[in-house]
């Protein structure tokens, strides 16, 4: 067979029909977990309004949304694991979103230089970002539950088995994989979410002063997304 055939005729047809399978086994309560990648084009109009002239570092911000977008393509037409990849990417971009914003120069160096961008471990190692001590910089001692860096490794940690390739987070093990897995794409949704309660939790602790001029209704679905996680009172 032809590869221009084994593309439409396997790839394409599987991946049509694992996508149309998993639209048909959403219940209402995956529906109403999907509606939460509304907060982060909210955050988008919040902060480009609030800081117009920090405009250029929104790109990855942007980004960071897009990875969000593509995961739930991916994974609701069978590549489970490229969706694991694409929440792990889309939660270090929100990081690096919040550290460039405090740190323009570097932000620049990065785009013009094409600079490696630091990974989440060394930003919290080297330079205390996200823990107790940059958060206490924003948020009062009161407001702040659980250690916030602890919970992101965590996450980052288990996301990243899927990017090396861990042997039990492999996904073409036994059979071509463009299948609709319940299992796998439950999986994928719990992980969706938890990456968008961090990232939301993220943004609302650098930019926890001004949360309070957001729109009534964009705010209270924000925070009803950050206190799933129980980490920051807002």
């Amino acid at each position: 067979m032809k590869m221009e055939n084994y593309l439409k005729k396997v790839i394409l047809k599987k991946t049509n029909q694992t996508f149309e399978q998993t639209l048909k086994n959403l219940n209402p309560k995956d529906q109403q977990a999907l509606t939460s990648l509304n907060t982060y084009f909210y955050w988008k109009d919040f902060l480009n309004k609030t800081f117009p002239l920090d405009n250029k570092v929104i790109i990855l911000l942007d980004e960071a949304t897009f990875d969000l977008v593509s995961s739930l393509f991916n994974s609701f037409s069978g590549f489970y694991r490229q969706g694991m990849i694409s929440l792990r990417s889309s939660l270090e971009l929100t990081e690096l979103y919040v550290y460039y914003f405090d740190h323009p120069v570097e932000f620049k160096y990065f785009l013009h230089d094409r600079k490696k961008r630091p990974l989440p471990s060394e930003l919290i190692n080297k330079e205390n970002f996200l823990t107790k001590k940059y958060c206490l910089l924003f948020v009062d001692k009161n407001k702040l539950k659980k250690e916030l860096h602890t919970e992101i490794e965590k996450t980052y940690k288990e996301l990243s088995f899927y990017v090396h390739g861990r042997l039990g987070k492999l996904q073409t093990l036994n059979t071509f994989p463009v299948n609709f897995n319940k299992r796998a794409f439950s999986n994928f949704l719990k992980e969706w979410q938890r990456i968008i309660f961090l990232g939301n939790t993220i943004l609302a602790v650098r930019f926890y002063k001004k949360i309070n001029i957001m729109d009534k209704t964009k705010r209270d679905r924000i925070c009803s997304e950050i206190k799933k996680l129980n980490i920051l009172e807002v």
